[in-house]
């Protein structure tokens, strides 16, 4: 299961997402929701093929506006009923002032709980604000491996989002992932992509 350790702003309703990964024996298609601190999400289906591995998962929104934490639980509604829950956590941060020409609004490395029987799969999620038109060139740091530069231009919104490519952590093991503007005023970000073995 992966679920969000976010860092940033908080000064409106923000995006989370939790995921899991299913196995079942054989073809079929399974319900499930997620439940975030105790409220059910709409139920979903998935198609899954017998002995492979399916990712599912959903989005909520939260209005906090200062740091927390939850727990967010993944519940298959059919077959034999399996549900995993875990923490999730947030945590926010002021809006720098003067406010920069590009800034990274939010960094969300996911964590990861499994059994790490293979390697952990991580991902994370981020949100640049600019103003409309900018180039932003950005790279990912993952456990000390540069992936490539990517340029992107910020649409009208003014609201940038990104996310890294799903990698396997062959150390299992927690490790530092950053994330860094090569260009503008390079704002950069270095948090913990959390593994914890079970």
């Amino acid at each position: 299961m992966l679920t969000p350790s976010r860092v940033g702003e908080c000064v409106s309703p923000f995006g989370l997402r939790a995921e899991a990964v299913v196995v079942a024996d054989r073809d079929t298609e399974i319900q499930y929701r997620i439940v975030v601190d105790g409220v059910p999400g709409w139920v979903r289906s998935q198609q899954v093929r017998g002995g492979v591995r399916t990712r599912i998962g959903d989005l909520w929104y939260s209005s906090a506006r200062s740091s927390g934490t939850g727990r967010v639980r993944v519940e298959i509604l059919n077959h034999n009923k399996p549900v995993k829950e875990e923490s999730y956590l947030w945590s926010c941060r002021a809006v720098p002032s003067p406010v920069p020409y590009v800034r990274i609004s939010e960094f969300t490395p996911m964590a990861y709980y499994g059994d790490c029987a293979e390697a952990p799969w991580l991902t994370a999620h981020a949100g640049f604000r600019a103003p409309a038109g900018a180039r932003i060139d950005y790279r990912w740091l993952m456990a000390g491996t540069q992936l490539d530069t990517k340029s992107l231009i910020v649409p009208e919104s003014g609201i940038l989002s990104v996310q890294a490519p799903v990698w396997r952590q062959e150390s299992k093991q927690s490790g530092n992932l950053t994330l860094e503007v090569l260009n503008n005023n390079q704002p950069t970000l270095t948090s913990t992509q959390r593994v914890v073995c079970r």
